[in-house]
Order: structure tokens, then C-alpha cells, then sequence
């Protein structure tokens, strides 16, 4: 079955990410590159993502889409602050990787309050069983529509970050995490992961 797996993580760099997961740089199959400045990036192509301060999540969407679609079997997926080396099924056995989590779900919306949902539907998991809620771009006002509740949700300041909703979900031993950012022209991107 098609997936996306998320192995490492890393606020230090590509080299940190890819020693911590012991692959080599050439296994490395394509490069999601959602920042302002390009990496400096040889072994294999760089596809620049651009949305504003959306562009970092779109880049793990995008990476995620290359690996269902059976583009890529290996990508990582850059923004300002944060690496994520992402991998399907087939290369997790190949290269013995130990994925952290699955991106089980991925949002680009206009309207989040009836996307939202229909899409938590399609993947059969209700608003309650999403644990941890992060909410980037977001005033008390806009998050209201929202189906979580306070306790379900965390709203962080700056650009979107996905390693702290993936930290949460490791540290309290939680199932499912969600991180929505709002863009600068009410666009919304999100990410739904499901720990291992």
C-alpha cells in the first residue's frame, strides 16, 4: 500500500539528519526545498516550493506525494528551520530505516472548516481522536470553528513547525498529531501524522 513515512528530523542541518539516520547522501532521491535561499545540494534534484509561509509544509506534502505516487522512493523536505527525511515503505526495508511516523494525511484548503472534516472523514478519524492539535497563523477567532477542543490544541507563534507536533506525540505517547498553518491569503495547509 502507498505511504509516506517520516524517518528523521533535524534542526541542525542535512548532514545531522542523514547521520542520525545512517543513509547515506546518495540514497537521497530528491529534495523538497520550501525556504528562500537553495540548499547547497549535489546527489540529486532540488524542486523549490513556494507559498509564502506555507512553502515549508507544502514541501513535506509535495515529498509525500512522490513517494505515493512511486516518484521517488526516498526525498527530503527543507524549510527555514526544520529537515525531514521521508521515506516509503519499499526504502524503510531497503535501507533498514526506523520511521518515527506516518503522514497519514495532508491538507490544501481555501475553506478549513468543511475541508477539514470531510477530510478527517475520508481518512475515518474523528476530531476526538486527533491528540494534539498545533495551530500556526491562527487567532482565538479563526481556531474557533474548529472541531478540537482547547485541551486537543496548542497554537504556536512564527512559521508552522511540524518537529514539535511529532515530539508531543512521541513524548506523551499520543496516536494521532495535526499541524495547520493559515497562510497570508487564508489558505490553509495541514499535516496529519499517526506516530509509530
Amino acid at each position: 500500500m502507498p505511504a509516506a513515512f517520516l524517518v528523521s528530523t533535524s534542526t541542525r542541518g542535512i548532514p545531522a539528519l542523514l547521520e542520525r539516520a545512517a543513509l547515506p547522501s546518495n540514497r537521497i532521491e530528491v529534495v523538497y526545498w520550501g525556504g528562500t535561499r537553495s540548499p547547497r545540494w549535489e546527489p540529486s534534484p532540488v524542486v523549490r516550493v513556494s507559498l509564502g509561509r506555507l512553502s515549508g509544509l507544502l514541501a513535506v506534502q509535495q515529498a509525500c506525494q512522490a513517494l505515493i505516487s512511486g516518484d521517488a522512493g526516498t526525498a527530503l523536505a527543507i524549510n527555514a528551520r526544520e529537515v525531514f527525511l521521508l521515506a516509503s515503505p519499499e526504502a524503510v526495508g531497503r535501507y533498514n530505516l526506523a520511521p518515527r511516523a506516518q503522514v497519514i494525511g495532508r491538507f490544501l484548503y481555501s475553506s478549513h472548516k468543511d475541508a477539514l472534516r470531510s477530510g478527517l472523514r475520508r481518512l475515518e478519524i474523528t476530531p476526538q481522536e486527533v491528540d494534539r492539535v498545533s495551530l500556526a497563523g491562527f487567532s482565538q477567532e479563526e481556531a474557533n470553528p474548529l472541531p478540537f477542543t482547547a485541551s486537543q490544541t496548542v497554537f504556536q507563534q512564527g512559521k508552522p513547525g511540524l518537529i514539535p507536533v511529532l515530539k508531543s506525540l512521541e513524548e506523551r505517547r499520543q496516536k494521532y498529531g495535526l499541524l495547520l498553518a493559515l497562510g497570508e491569503n487564508g489558505t490553509t495547509c495541514g499535516i496529519l501524522l499517526e506516530r509509530i
